[in-house]
């Protein structure tokens, strides 16, 4: 299996509706490359993200594919901070606290996130570019997201900003999707 977007859980997981391949979005010419057509940027700063295992669980098991969520949900969730061994399939978050956090912080056309235990930044690293009011695509060059480039549709209401991928792909979806997002810088 990839490794997809491995924040929360030693995997950096990220939040809007994003679709992929084939994507008309031109690719930048420079890591978070910038043109005087592309929109101010409703991303740049510190987002915090809280969610509980049985959210993520719910979530992934409409969205992912059926085959991928039974192989992988119990590993993913196993790599989780605070989880100490193995979910079984027909409790996956048996053993899991009451709820995870992550970070992300968008700047300069860079986004990174941060992980727990101690919201280190060794979660994904990646360069995006705002499109549109409503899009944003990311582009890593590390393998970490599926598909890549990856474009995502968003949702800034106030201090809270939501995102939605257009991926079946487990991790990618756990990562941006597990919960919203509230800003704190």
């Amino acid at each position: 299996m990839p490794r997809v977007i491995r924040p929360v859980f030693g995997l950096a997981l990220i939040a809007v509706a994003c679709g992929s391949g084939g994507s008309s979005a031109p690719e930048p010419s420079s890591p978070g490359g910038s043109s005087s057509s592309i929109v101010s940027d409703p991303l740049v700063g510190e987002w915090r993200q809280d969610f509980t295992c049985e959210g993520l669980v719910k979530m992934l098991s409409s969205q992912a594919r059926p085959h991928e969520f039974d192989r992988y949900v119990t590993g993913l969730i196993g790599e989780m901070d605070g989880v100490t061994k193995l979910p079984p399939l027909n409790d996956p978050c048996r053993g899991a606290p009451a709820s995870f956090e992550r970070i992300v912080k968008f700047a300069g056309g860079n986004v990174v996130f941060f992980d727990p235990p101690h919201l280190q930044d060794n979660g994904l690293h990646a360069t995006y570019r705002v499109v549109d009011d409503r899009t944003f695509v990311v582009y890593d060059t590390m393998g970490n997201v599926s598909p890549s480039p990856l474009t995502c549709t968003f949702l800034v209401h106030g201090d809270r900003l939501t995102i939605q991928v257009r991926s079946d792909e487990l991790y990618t979806l756990a990562g941006f999707q597990a919960a919203p997002w509230i800003r704190i810088d």
